[in-house]
């Protein structure tokens, strides 16, 4: 026979998988925490990136716009000064005389008033150049590669502008009766002049663009940097 006692031991001994519940239920817990920890975080972490995402791609092409814009406002401003110094040029510029030698043959007179017009013309040109370009660098906001563009085609068009206007307000004739003395209109000669405007304001803007030390070309103003990044953005 067994002993009693042992036997009620043994009966009243919980069973065996018993011992092993509370460490299984404790590991299932720590895996369903775990698995729903991983899910919110695998699932939060997409939804804030792609939110973020999506901010900077709008900001992007709000960017983008905002340079476009500034760049077309721009070419507007330099086309009507271009207008307004085609009134200067051709009020203020000396004309010279020709000699119409045969039907359509004009023999000018090339002295000191024959290229005092495209004097006239390089001197307006260029200040209006050198100046759009500085005035465009200090427009921090709008720094870029768009406005660049904008300067190079806004003093093309400005140029030809002040060309054309300066020649049709002039005055002069451009031909007359065999052997007549005439009064020439106004014109450039030098017609690579019509490129210094444009050449000018890019030469400035892109000095402005070498002595930049950010990579935005500082577009950011000193307060809104990174403390890392404030010394190379220079003053605000």
């Amino acid at each position: 026979m067994s002993d009693p006692g042992v036997e009620s031991s043994s009966t009243n001994a919980p069973p065996a998988h018993w011992a092993q519940g509370p460490t299984d239920w404790n590991a299932s817990s720590e895996w369903s925490a775990g698995a729903s920890g991983g899910a919110t975080a695998g699932y939060a972490a997409p939804g804030h990136t792609a939110l973020g995402d999506t901010a900077a791609d709008d900001s992007a092409g709000d960017d983008i716009a905002g340079d476009v814009r500034a760049a077309a406002a721009v070419i507007g401003i330099l086309a009507v000064l271009g207008v307004l110094a085609g009134i200067v040029w051709g009020l203020a510029s000396p004309h010279s005389l020709g000699f119409v030698a045969a039907p359509g043959q004009v023999i000018p007179n090339e002295t000191e008033q024959f290229i005092a017009a495209d004097g006239r013309f390089l001197f307006i040109t260029v200040i209006i150049g050198v100046i759009a370009g500085a005035v465009c660098w200090f427009w921090r906001a709008r720094r870029g590669p768009v406005m660049a563009v904008g300067l190079a085609v806004g003093g093309l068009v400005g140029a030809a502008l002040t060309a054309l206007v300066g020649h049709l307000i002039g005055g002069g004739h451009a031909g007359g009766a065999l052997n007549a003395r005439i009064t020439l209109p106004i014109t450039v000669h030098a017609r690579g002049f019509l490129g210094l405007e444009a050449g000018s304001a890019l030469l400035v803007y892109l000095g402005g663009t070498l002595m930049s030390a950010p990579d935005d070309l500082g577009r950011r103003r000193p307060s809104a940097l990174p403390a890392d990044d404030r010394a190379l953005a220079g003053p605000a």
